[in-house]
């Protein structure tokens, strides 16, 4: 009986160990890149292809890539462990400014966006807020909210970037370059939905409050 104990403890201990050791899934990490309006399309572009995105840890190279292109504009995806890395861009060239010059990536905030342009002036960022509601009014505790580059500005490109959830309040912020941003919320409650295509944030209204909707 003591030796069947034991042999069950030790399977037990095993099958702890093997969960615990096994390795984490990757994760997405974007970073995106935009060029000052006083670029041409075309000049961006030349200069763009040239670029590339670098991610360290700890001081430590972890992966290099040449910028992608899509109808959105240019872009590297990073399939990496959960954790925090510093990302950096490569082959600017020296009369350009890249700001800002370190962005820093997370768990809970995998989109980085940089903007490179003639002038050390061209990306300020401001604080923009979101409110959340209920149908009734109530405060939304812990919602996710997406602020999605609005497309078609000079100088953006279609990126979104994850805020902190909402706080008792029903609130959050983040520090995003001046540009406007729609408001996405994609991980609802259970029984409510949002209208994407309804709430947006720009420069001149950083803060906006949302209400969730009854799903049908």
């Amino acid at each position: 009986m003591l030796k069947r104990v034991c042999g069950i403890v030790a399977l037990s201990a095993l099958l702890l160990c093997l969960c615990a050791c096994a390795p984490a899934e990757p994760v997405s990490y974007s970073v995106t890149v935009a060029c000052g309006e006083e670029f041409t399309e075309e000049e961006a572009a030349d200069m763009l292809r040239e670029v590339v995105a670098a991610v360290t840890q700890n001081g430590k190279t972890v992966e290099e890539k040449a910028l992608a292109e899509d109808s959105y504009g240019f872009y590297a995806d990073f399939d990496l462990v959960p954790g925090e890395y510093d990302v950096t861009l490569k082959n600017v060239p020296s009369a350009y400014f890249v700001e800002p010059q370190t962005q820093h990536v997370t768990d809970t905030q995998r989109n980085v966006v940089f903007a490179i342009s003639k002038e050390a002036t061209v990306t300020e960022q401001i604080t923009y807020s979101v409110t959340v509601l209920y149908p009734d009014g109530r405060l939304a505790e812990g919602i996710a909210v997406e602020f999605c580059t609005t497309p078609g500005q000079v100088g953006a490109v279609e990126t979104c970037r994850t805020a902190a959830p909402t706080d008792a309040d029903g609130t959050t912020s983040i520090e995003l370059p001046k540009y406007g941003y729609d408001i996405h919320i994609n991980d609802c409650p259970d029984g409510y939905a949002f209208d994407r295509e309804r709430y947006k944030v720009t420069p001149s209204a950083p803060s906006v409050t949302v209400s969730l909707t009854a799903a049908n």
